[in-house]
């Protein structure tokens, strides 16, 4: 009966709310940067006249309404994401992200880059999560406390998160010597393309790029084997975050994708991880207390 109790445990288990209610705002603002993009440029990639796929799938007459104009699916897309990000009718605002998300994806497959991806399967499982359970609008106005969420969409995320490195590792290795001799992060650098590094000149010393580049590919490897285990979960999610907020400041055409797996991670974060870092401030803000007012008694002393 241990087994069962367990998966009961691991799915069903009441998911934390400081953790939703994070990436609600993270991603929030992702989204209205993404469809602030988007704008000017809505029509020519998923417009009628637009450059799009000969074959867009069924859900092409979302984005292509008769006498609709490109920049209306762009202005409420983004003022989706501002009611997603303050909280605001929460589920209906996420609904129609997806909707938008999955219409874009299916009309123009050639614009599909990573973070369409990912987002799609973050809105998606958030559908069936209470992002709004604190630190939004829904959540002042409502007036009684609401039944517990099960943990199981949360635990999809968690998955398909770790799947993105489980399955890029092994492509990497195969498909370019680069990320095998150590040069990738040079070759990565030094394009202008590509690169936003302040130095690139670095990158011509080989043990620089060779670290960046066996780093990438060492938290690959161990992310989704170790961040399950609850001593190792807070500093993976940490570097792991750390790590595409980089890629997001440094390099270019990644940004939105690298912010996105930033996003993702929220989802491997606890309660308790917030009222720790709780503590940690209180306790910080209560020792600098104490020194100021140490430093005043010493200046009012008499001499």
């Amino acid at each position: 009966m241990r087994i069962p109790h367990t998966l009961d445990q691991y799915l069903f288990a009441p998911a934390d709310e400081k953790p939703l209610a994070l990436f609600r705002i993270v991603a929030g603002i992702l989204m209205v940067l993404i469809h602030l993009a988007l704008l000017p440029q809505w029509s020519t990639f998923y417009g009628k006249d637009g450059f799009i796929d000969p074959n867009p799938g069924h859900l092409a007459p979302l984005l292509q309404l008769p006498g609709v104009p490109g920049g209306v699916y762009a202005g409420i897309g983004l003022l989706a994401s501002l009611g997603f990000l303050l909280g605001y009718r929460t589920w209906t605002m996420t609904l129609v992200l997806f909707l938008l998300q999955s219409a874009r994806n299916h009309i123009n497959p050639l614009s599909v880059n990573g973070e369409d991806l990912v987002l799609r399967y973050l809105l998606f499982f958030s559908l069936f999560l209470r992002l709004d359970g604190c630190w939004s609008i829904q959540a002042l106005r409502r007036k009684k406390s609401c039944a517990p969420i099960a943990l199981w969409p949360v635990r999809l995320i968690q998955l398909l998160t770790a799947g993105v490195y489980l399955f890029s590792l092994p492509h990497k290795l195969e498909s370019d010597a680069a990320w095998l001799n150590g040069d990738f992060m040079y070759y990565v650098l030094v394009n202008s393309t590509w690169s936003r590094f302040p130095a690139p000149e670095l990158a011509y010393h080989w043990p620089f790029s060779a670290a960046l580049t066996y780093s990438a590919l060492g938290l690959e490897a161990i992310f989704p084997l170790f961040v399950w285990w609850p001593k190792f979960r807070l500093p993976l999610v940490v570097a792991a975050s750390l790590f595409h907020i980089a890629i997001a400041l440094f390099l270019a055409n990644v940004t939105f994708f690298s912010l996105s797996m930033a996003a993702a991670f929220i989802f491997f974060l606890k309660d308790r991880d917030f009222d720790w870092l709780h503590q940690v401030y209180n306790g910080k803000m209560a020792s600098i207390r104490k020194r100021l007012g140490r430093r005043r008694e010493v200046a009012e002393a008499p001499g």
